[in-house]
Parts: C-alpha cells; structure tokens; sequence
C-alpha cells in the first residue's frame, strides 16, 4: 500500500527522479575534472576531497527530505489505524524499507552521473571497482539518513517543525563528515561525529580513494585504505541505521500514547 501511495503522487515521483539529476548538475559543475582520482589531481587532494563532501552531503539531503514529513504527516491516519489493529512494527518498517530502496536507488543514480565523464578512484580495495565501491557508501549513507528522518519525523509535533529539522540535520552532517576539517584527535567534536552517517560514509569513499596517503596531511584511523576498514565504516552506517530505527520506533509510540490535542 505504501508503494501505491507513492507511485500516485505525481508531484513526489517527479521530485524523486528530478533531485538526483539536479544534484549531479550541480556537482559536475564543481572545478577540477580530476574526478576521484589522486593520479589526475597531481597532489591537489583538496579537489578529490571536496567532490567527495558534494556526494556525501547530496545523500544526506536526500536521504532526509524524503522522510522527513513521512510519519508526522499522516499520524492523524495512523491514530486511527492503529485503534483498528494496524501493528506499528509493519507500519514503521513498511517505511523504512520503501524509502530505503528509492533514496539509494536515487543515491546511485546522483552518484553515476555527478561522475559522469570524470576519473573514478585509482584502486578499489573489495569490489573490484572504485566508482561501485563509492557509490554502495554513498546509498548507505542516504539510507541511514532517512532512517534517521524518520525518527525525527516520528518525534515533531507538526509539518511546519520539519523544514528547521532538516536544515539542522543536513548542516550537521557537512561540518562534521570529516571532509572540511580534520576530526581525529579533537575531543568532543570527534566523539559527537560518530553519531552522524556522513562521518563513516565519508570514511569509506576516503578510504576507496585512497585520501590518507601522501601528500594528504593527518592521519584518520576511519580512512584507512584497507578493505577491513571499509566494511567497518559500512558497518558502522548499519549500526547507525538500526538504532535510528529504534529511536523512530520508541518515537512512533510516544506521538500517538501522548495527547493528540498538545
């Protein structure tokens, strides 16, 4: 039922396949046509660095938009399902996994074409192709994201709440992905940067790319370009998921056990 909601709303399929294409527009108007490669940047690891932050921030945003009125918007419905023995547990996952599959799908695609005619990654470290290895951390990104949206969603008390939300969300996930500044070492910012998917999917695509070799300044434990710690910054992201999942299940109880009149 879920995905017929979805499909008759024009507005929010035309949104749906439009964001991604809007998104790669702006990100293949970025300077530098060095892509993902360290070899073609020839030591300018800012420009890597820096398109690495547009994919990062691009999922994130998403990821958050899509979800982000899911749940608030139709609490009044789901008060009234719930008093006729709709389960919570399918109505939350019903969610989770329909908005799971459409922001990677539109992760993928914003990934494909924002590197569109660029170098991809000079190595892949598991899948045998950087640019697939970029793209599966950036969807999990955008997944964790809506996730994360949702519990949000659960949480806010009306609509207009949402928009304050989602800049808040997306902002968030930008200063602190590890792209703009170092974060290792720096107590309290590093610490809070774990609780953000930007931060470990940031990792894995440095950690593809290769980042924390020469002549890049700092060592990040997150970056290393090993295949171990990129299935360790992916799993990160899945632990992230399922407790925002957790969080947006204990949300969805609270918005319809409180005062629907408050």
């Amino acid at each position: 039922r879920n995905i017929s909601v979805v499909a008759a709303d024009r507005l929010f399929v035309m949104l749906l396949i439009g964001m991604p294409m809007l998104l790669a527009l702006m990100a293949q108007a970025f300077p530098g046509r060095a892509g993902l490669s360290l070899s073609e940047a020839q030591g300018d690891v800012n420009q890597v660095q820096q398109r690495l932050v547009v994919l990062v921030v691009g999922a994130a945003l998403m990821g958050t938009a899509l979800s982000i009125r899911e749940l608030v918007g139709e609490r009044p419905i789901y008060r009234r399902e719930r008093a006729v023995g709709l389960s919570p547990a399918a109505y939350l996952l019903s969610k989770a996994v329909v908005l799971g599959v459409l922001v990677a799908c539109q992760c993928l695609v914003f990934t494909v074409l924002a590197l569109l005619g660029l170098p991809g990654p000079d190595d892949a470290l598991l899948l045998g192709d950087g640019r697939v290895e970029v793209a599966v951390a950036i969807a999990a990104v955008g997944v964790a994201m809506a996730v994360a949206a949702l519990a949000v969603s659960g949480a806010v008390t009306s609509t207009e709440q949402t928009m304050p939300a989602l800049v808040a969300m997306v902002m968030s996930q930008l200063i602190l992905c590890g792209g703009l500044f170092p974060l290792a070492g720096r107590d309290g910012l590093e610490q809070v940067s774990w609780l953000l998917p930007a931060r470990f999917g940031y990792a894995a695509t440095a950690a593809t790319v290769g980042l924390q070799q020469p002549p890049a300044p700092g060592i990040d434990p997150l970056f290393e370009p090993t295949a171990g710690q990129w299935l360790m910054d992916l799993g990160l992201l899945g632990v992230q998921a399922l407790a925002f999942l957790g969080l947006a299940a204990w949300t969805v109880h609270v918005s319809v056990t409180r005062n629907p009149w408050r």
